[in-house]
């Protein structure tokens, strides 16, 4: 449908898939410096629907779902960001998906899961201090535990999905359920202190 915008002959198209239900969605490219403590920048996306979603038990649960999501984003927390007096945290090239599910029926059944992938973080600001990690990955699963102590997570693996990351980018959550409850990082790690204790590897 063509929505006139204004004067001019001005007209917005309104296309939104109807088949993802109700949807509020918004996205598009941030940059942002807090006191040059805290900035952020590259492509985000944040998207508020409802959807159905595969437990690793085997059961699919309605659910209000908000998902959260950056592509090639540059970050950096510490004191003179930006300057060659730098001193803190920095990541380049992370992507992230961010995935909290709230079971329609019983609100106190809730689901958080991540995953996200950096090209590189490092502490930076202090001569002869290295502390780097390179192609790291991160999954994190966390379910809802019953009052007799079971705990379900949503098995991706069975239905992967798409989380919006930016304009026009995507990541797709497939972490396999059957893992369970899942907190995991893999990379490549340099750890020089001093040139007195070093390690590097995977």
């Amino acid at each position: 449908i063509e929505v006139l915008a204004g004067t001019g002959g001005k007209t917005i198209t309104l296309d939104i898939d109807g088949s993802k239900g109700e949807l509020l969605e918004a996205s598009g490219n941030l940059n942002v410096n807090i006191f040059n403590f805290f900035s952020v920048n590259g492509g985000f996306a944040f998207r508020k629907s409802s959807d159905t979603v595969t437990l690793d038990t085997g059961d699919q649960v309605d659910v209000e779902l908000l998902t959260i999501g950056a592509s090639d984003v540059n970050a950096f927390a510490g004191l003179n960001g930006g300057s060659a007096d730098a001193l803190g945290l920095a990541l380049s090239d992370t992507d992230f998906g961010l995935v909290i599910a709230g079971d329609k029926l019983d609100t106190a059944r809730k689901w958080t899961t991540l995953k996200a992938s950096s090209g590189s973080i490092g502490f930076v600001g202090i001569d002869g201090l290295t502390v780097s990690a390179e192609s790291l990955s991160v999954e994190i699963n966390r379910g809802w535990t019953d009052a007799d102590g079971n705990t379900t997570v949503i098995d991706y693996k069975a239905q992967s999905l798409e989380v919006k990351t930016g304009p026009e980018t995507t990541m797709t959550v497939d972490i396999d359920g059957s893992e369970g409850e899942l907190i995991r990082a893999t990379g490549n790690v340099h750890l020089n202190i001093f040139n007195f204790f070093g390690v590097k590897g995977s």
